[in-house]
Order: structure tokens, then C-alpha cells, then sequence
């Protein structure tokens, strides 16, 4: 963990730089809260709360009605006597620091934030509804930052239909576009819905401290350039790219997501949410009802929450490199084993990164993945909270696959799957570990009992499975457990902290050859706790204890094509 937070305060310290911002201005305001808060985190050490992810103007949506200016939205055309308001036929343009309550229903119209360099805005959104069917019924162009505050019991929509046009040198493809900090927060709801582009985009920050809202987009769905923090808020996402996208291609300290608490139900062509460097989850309710992969990140952290993920490729994955970049993905490096690649595999050796690790500390995580369950391009490490995998069916994948290294010191795993590219947990581990060759059908409980009959740990998958690695508190070295899959039961001798039923011999062959994700990766088989694999790619031998051969059905379906906007 020590690593994960000397990078978050590097984060922090980065956004002291000086940097030009896209008013023309220069800034010198921290990316995350500002510089009193920067210095706050840094002294928190290994206690760092990440509090200061969000200032107290984000978390304000108070406002003083004495001191707003009202704009009433009507039909094509809107009206207000307020300073710092012009109004163009269906175009509302803010131009002065203030607070602006919009109320009413403009079509085919659009407002406008196009304010000084160090001006600060608020929005209040109350039963406000802005459709566009060319460009962003919101767009902020220039302000220093802009706080978008729902009225509390509002209900407020937003809408984009057909392609986007050109308005300037800017490229809006969005239902709501910001080339600037921009915060939501408050009380009430918002529905945005955008039929060719994204949702919500932030060329700088994206916050939420508040609110309730539905997002139904053709792209990526809530996307921040610098980075996407929630700290409260409900959120119904929808969407034909990532549900949450943070990528920075000129800094890679951002392009991180953040995520305090809140509420989502997720349902993405591609990840449920992506972070480009880091990805923290310390609470919330996360559903991910499909995706192509859940969570990634080039660093993933699960502190606490619970999470829901089932997706057509990796549950959880830690990998390097840019979203949709078309390399090879999530196959294994050369394991302790000894294995040697096949001359048959259809796929590169998987691109060891040391750089990438995927924590599980707390929460809760119940994983129905096609692909690898907890994948790790680097290191991989459970200390705590619980992971239940429903694992692939086809034997190309496992429910845990890890480039450098996997270790539990505490915490409960239960990981169920085909058995082809079964691991188990490595030596440096400190809570004992089992991989046992057991079958089961979708439904049948798996559960793990003491010699004195205390149950260890149980869950039930969603698929049939023929093999499971378990770990949990009271699995130690010179303990004796019993594990039972529905009438089946064997009893488990612990001699070590590591038990393994199945391989761990060097061998030939590997993942099979394939096209997902542009290209998936070949693997050795002859890594800790692997099935020996079978000569010329072919299907890795069944252990001699009775372990079924493992079933290479059809692929996970690719990612889906197309990219990801620059955000």
C-alpha cells in the first residue's frame, strides 16, 4: 500500500506545475483541491484519507437566491435581466463569475459558459430541460471552474441528437462538454442523453458530490481528462464505450479515478470503468451488469464497496498501455514452473509490467467473468475484504492471472473456473491457500468447513466449474479442512501454506491462439499451480488424479472496435 500512496501524492504535487489551461490562461491551482489541501494529504502518510480529492466549493450546492441570476428558458428562445448574460436566438451565454438558477425548457437551443480565466460559476439546474440536435446543450468554453448544482427535488434533462457540428476550434462531442474543472453536485436529477457521442466530458477534472443521475450515451458515458472523482451521488450509465474513462496522454501521473461512495449500475460495450494510471475504490455500490471488462486501471485498488462485476472479458484487470490499443492482453509470462512457450500458440507472450498491481485491501467483489477474473499484468495482492469469481468456461483463461506474482495475507477467496490456466496464490503469502480439482454445476455451493466443523468460507458460482482456489482466515499450514462441492467432498491437508491438486510441472502449449483484444496472448503453462500444458498449442493434459480435461469452447467476443475519444 505504501506504493499506491507515494503515487497518489505525486499525483497531487503534479498539479503544482505550471500549465497553460485552454482559456489561454496560466494556472497554478493543484489539479486536485488546491494547495493548503495538497500539503494536507502529504502529511497524512500511510493514513491518507484521500479527503482532499474534494474542496469545499465542490461539496457547497447552497446558494444565495438573493444573489442569482435567474434565466428563464422558453420554446427557441430564453430571457433575463441579470448581468453577464447575453442571449442569441437559442444560445445562453454566461460571460461573468456569479451564480445563474436556469429554469424551463429551451429546444434545440444551448448554453454557453465562455467567462474570465479566474471566474468561478455556478449553474442551478431547477426542472431545467435542453435539447440540441447539433452541438452541447451545455458547453463551458472558458471560467476558471464551473459547479453545476441540481436543484434538490429537480428533474432536469439534457439531450443531443445527430452528429455534432463544428462551433469552434474546440472539438464538442458531447452532451455536456467543459474544457474546464467542472463539478456536479445537489439534490435533484439528471438525465443526459446523447445518440452519436459522449455523455459528460471534462478536458480537466470531473467531480460529483451529489445528485442523482441517468446517462444514456453512444460513447463514453462520464469521462475526465485529468481524472473522474466521485464522493456521493446515484447513477444509472448506460453506454457504447466505458461507463467512467479518465485518460491523460500528456501527463501520466492523471487519468486516474477516484471513487469515495455513490451508487452506480453499469452497463457498457466496453469497461465498466477505465482508468488510464490509477483506479481507487474505497466504498460504494458498484453493479456492472456487462461489459466487456469491469475494472481497470494500470493500477487497481479495492479498499471497499460492493462490487458487482460480469463481463465478457477480465473482471478485474491491471494492465499497461492505452484503452483499445490492440496488443497483446491478458496472457501469462513464463511461470516458476519452467514452461516453455508452444510452437503452436496463436498469440504473443503477455507484456510483463512491473508497473501495474491490482490491490484488493476491503469490500466485497462477486466476479462473473468470460475472461480471467482478477487479472494482473504485474503484481497481484489480497489482504483483506472478499473475492467470489465465477470464472471462464473455456480453459483459455483463468479466474487468476498475474504477470510477476500473486499474494494473500488475508481476506477471503473462493475462484471457481474451468481449471485450464488454474493458479494458486504464491509462496510469499502469509494465510494459507488450496487449489483443488473439484466439479460442480452453476448453483452448487462450494464451501470450505475447519476440522471442528466451522465453516471457513462458501459461495456459490454462476457457472459449472472443475476446479477452485480458496483461501480464507483458519486456512494454515498444519490445519486440516474439508471442502465440499455439492455431494462431493475431499479432505485437504495443508503441509504448507500452499496446497495445489493440480500441476505445477513445466510443459508446452498454452493459452489458445486468439484475436481478442487485437491479439490475445500466448502463455506457458508451467507457472505455479498451472495444468501442464500439451505440445503444439494444443489443450494442456488433465492431472492424473481424475481432473477433467478442460473444455475450449468458444472465445470471449473482442472488444468492441472504435477507440477512445480523447478526453
Amino acid at each position: 500500500m505504501k506504493k499506491k500512496h507515494q503515487k497518489i501524492i505525486a499525483i497531487l504535487a503534479a498539479g503544482l506545475t505550471l500549465g497553460f489551461c485552454a482559456c489561454g490562461r496560466v494556472s497554478t491551482e493543484t489539479t486536485i483541491a488546491g494547495a493548503e489541501q495538497q500539503s494536507a494529504a502529504a502529511g497524512a502518510g500511510e493514513n491518507l484519507t484521500y479527503a482532499d480529492m474534494f474542496s469545499s466549493r465542490d461539496k457547497e450546492a447552497g446558494y444565495d437566491e438573493t444573489e442569482t441570476v435567474t434565466i428563464r428558458l422558453s420554446g427557441s428562445a430564453a430571457r433575463s435581466d441579470g448581468a453577464n448574460v447575453t442571449i442569441a436566438g437559442s444560445t445562453v451565454t454566461v460571460t461573468g463569475e456569479g451564480t445563474y438558477l436556469l429554469t424551463g425548457s429551451l429546444e434545440n437551443g444551448s448554453v454557453v459558459v465562455d467567462a474570465g480565466e479566474e471566474d468561478k460559476v455556478q449553474l442551478v439546474l431547477e426542472n431545467a430541460n435542453i435539447s440540441n440536435s447539433g452541438s452541447a446543450p451545455l458547453y463551458v468554453k472558458c471560467a476558471d471552474k464551473v459547479v453545476v448544482t441540481l436543484a434538490d427535488g429537480s428533474e432536469n434533462t439534457l439531450s443531443n441528437t445527430g452528429e455534432f457540428a463544428a462551433v469552434d476550434d474546440n472539438n464538442v462531442d458531447a452532451c455536456i462538454f467543459s474544457k474546464e474543472d467542472l463539478t456536479f453536485n445537489g439534490g435533484g436529477s439528471l438525465t443526459v442523453t446523447s445518440e452519436t457521442g459522449h455523455g459528460v466530458v471534462s478536458k480537466d477534472s470531473l467531480v460529483f458530490t451529489g445528485g442523482s443521475y441517468t446517462v444514456n450515451a453512444a460513447r463514453h458515458a462520464l469521462a475526465g481528462k485529468d481524472d473522474v472523482r466521485v464522493q456521493e451521488g446515484s447513477f444509472s450509465l448506460t453506454c457504447g464505450q466505458d461507463a467512467l474513462h479518465a485518460s491523460n496522454d500528456d501527463d501520466a501521473t492523471l487519468g486516474f479515478v477516484y471513487i469515495e461512495g455513490g451508487t452506480f449500475e453499469i452497463s457498457a460495450a466496453d469497461d465498466g470503468i477505465h482508468a488510464e494510471s490509477e483506479l481507487l475504490i474505497n466504498g460504494g455500490s458498484i453493479k456492472i451488469s456487462e461489459c466487456c471488462e469491469g475494472l481497470e486501471g494500470n493500477t487497481v485498488t479495492v479498499n471497499g464497496g460492493e462490487i458487482y462485476i460480469k463481463s465478457s472479458d477480465d473482471g478485474v484487470n491491471a494492465a499497461g498501455g492505452n484503452d483499445g490499443s490492440g496488443q497483446g492482453g491478458s496472457g501469462d509470462s513464463f511461470g516458476t514452473g519452467g514452461g516453455m512457450p508452444g510452437p503452436g500458440m496463436g498469440g504473443m507472450m503477455m507484456d510483463v509490467d512491473e508497473s501495474c498491481a491490482l490491490e484488493v485491501n476491503g469490500g466485497r467483489l462477486v466476479i462473473n467473468a468470460e475472461g480471467d477474473g482478477l487479472d494482473s499484468n504485474g503484481s497481484l495482492l489480497v489482504s483483506g475484504g472478499e473475492v467470489y469469481i465465477s470464472g471462464p468456461t473455456n480453459a483459455g483463461n483463468g479466474t487468476l492471472d498475474y504477470g510477476t506474482g500473486a499474494t494473500i495475507t488475508g481476506g477471503v477467496v473462493i475462484a471457481a473456473d474451468a481449471g485450464g490456466m488454474a493458479e494458486n496464490f504464491g509462496s510469499a503469502s502469509t494465510q494459507g491457500s488450496m487449489l483443488v480439482s473439484l466439479s460442480g454445476s452453476a448453483g452448487t455451493p462450494i464451501t470450505v468447513t475447519a476440522a471442528d466443523g466451522s465453516v471457513l468460507a462458501t459461495f456459490t458460482p454462476e457457472k459449472d466449474y472443475r476446479c477452485a482456489v480458496i483461501s480464507a482466515p483458519g486456512i494454515a499450514q498444519g490445519q486440516t479442512c474439508t471442502v465440499t462441492a455439492g455431494s462431493e467432498s475431499k479432505t485437504v491437508e495443508m503441509t504448507s501454506l500452499q496446497y495445489s491438486e493440480l500441476g505445477g510441472m513445466g510443459g508446452m502449449g498454452g493459452k489458445m491462439g486468439g484475436g481478442q483484444r487485437g491479439g490475445e496472448a500466448g502463455q506457458s503453462s508451467g507457472r505455479e499451480g498451472a495444468f501442464p500444458g500439451g505440445a503444439d498449442g494444443q489443450a494442456p493434459t488433465p492431472p492424473e488424479d481424475g481432473g477433467n480435461a478442460p473444455n475450449f469452447g468458444g472465445q470471449p467476443p473482442q472488444r468492441p472496435d472504435g477507440g477512445s475519444a480523447e478526453t
